[in-house]
């Protein structure tokens, strides 16, 4: 009820436009064994080493996060399943997500967008309608987007829920060792500020 008409009628459209360029597949691969989707997952996890590595952000992917993924459809559990899915275009992937479903919670965690030249056409915002759509269909409760503020998330959003860590010191050792952490952070922050009044030295 709270989505802006504008931001209905500007994703219709990109619906409209690529459904032009040929057949538009959404797809939900059920069983992840039988169906051989790993190569879909490995290219999944190389394209977002690819965008973090573009946005100069950390890449937090190994090997051992590689091998959690790759294996975790294998570990069956009560009240849960991975959700793996595609948006297609003329039968090729252009945007896939790895997410799960857990006592009627949809948890949206790894999208990506394969195809950069399909940017204009906003792929991931047609993909994650979709989503949303099944677990309106299959009754899920909440859907999740997981931590985050990115601003594309509160398009669709109607509640926030704020996250805290609370810290408790009970030695000398750990009270040093947050004073450092507390520290790194200030200086961290000082930097990013140089930086923006920087850019916008630049520019003026």
């Amino acid at each position: 009820k709270k989505i802006k008409k504008k931001f209905i009628n500007d994703t219709a459209r990109s619906v409209k436009n690529l459904k032009k360029i040929g057949d538009l597949e959404f797809e939900i691969y059920k069983d992840f064994q039988k169906e051989n989707i790993l190569p879909k997952l490995q290219l999944l996890l190389k394209n977002k080493i690819k965008r973090l590595e573009e946005k100069k952000i950390k890449n937090f992917f190994n090997t051992e996060s590689f091998k959690f993924y790759e294996n975790f459809d294998k570990k069956y559990y009560e009240n849960g399943f991975l959700h793996f899915s595609s948006l297609s275009i003329k039968k090729k992937n252009i945007s896939l997500h790895w997410g799960v479903v857990y006592k009627k919670t949809f948890y949206y965690l790894l999208p990506s967008i394969l195809d950069t030249s399909f940017f204009k056409y906003s792929p991931g915002r047609i993909h994650l309608l979709e989503l949303i759509k099944w677990s309106i269909n299959n009754n899920i409760q909440k859907f999740d987007f997981t931590i985050g503020d990115e601003n594309y998330k509160k398009n669709w959003t109607n509640r926030e829920e704020s996250l805290y860590t609370h810290i408790k010191i009970n030695n000398l050792r750990a009270s040093n060792a947050y004073i450092f952490i507390y520290l790194k952070i200030i200086l961290k922050k000082i930097n990013f500020i140089k930086h923006i009044y920087k850019n916008i030295k630049n520019i003026i």
